[in-house]
């Protein structure tokens, strides 16, 4: 049976959604790769009907409740002087420094080039480190 899944930390801090058909099956699987895996305290499973109900349901619980952890549906707009700006743009604005902007959010100048690629968005938390890093030029402004 198709089940939308949440991993919660002792604080009740949602840091992980996901759907599965076996979502026992899945969190172990997160075991292997996940960061935040060993924060995980609590989690409740949502059955569906159908794969494709519990599809939809995974992609509006991620935009709604913004988890810590996931990237896809989870994306991160920034703000300049009240306008929206993604990474890419306030790169091309001069108000990135890619090296030391890696430094402060604790990735690689890799990562923050993939950010600006658009191949990855930084997750909630580096996106809070962006905006500290850049003394707030660079606004969290929206999420998804």
């Amino acid at each position: 049976m198709p089940q939308v899944y949440r991993h919660y930390d002792k604080d009740g801090v949602l840091l992980y959604v996901g759907q599965s058909v076996d979502c026992f099956r899945r969190t172990k699987a997160h075991k292997r790769d996940a960061e935040w895996f060993n924060d995980i305290n609590n989690i409740t499973i949502e059955n569906f009907e159908n794969i494709e109900d519990c599809k939809k349901a995974e992609k509006q619980i991620i935009k709604q409740e913004k988890p810590l952890y996931n990237i896809m549906y989870n994306t991160t707009t920034l703000a300049m002087d009240g306008e929206s700006m993604d990474i890419k743009n306030a790169h091309q604005k001069g108000l990135i420094n890619i090296d030391n902007l890696g430094q402060d959010v604790g990735v690689t100048s890799r990562t923050v080039y993939n950010w600006i690629a658009g191949t990855t968005l930084p997750n909630i938390l580096q996106a809070y480190a962006i905006e500290k890093s850049t003394q707030g030029v660079v606004k969290v402004k929206d999420w998804g």
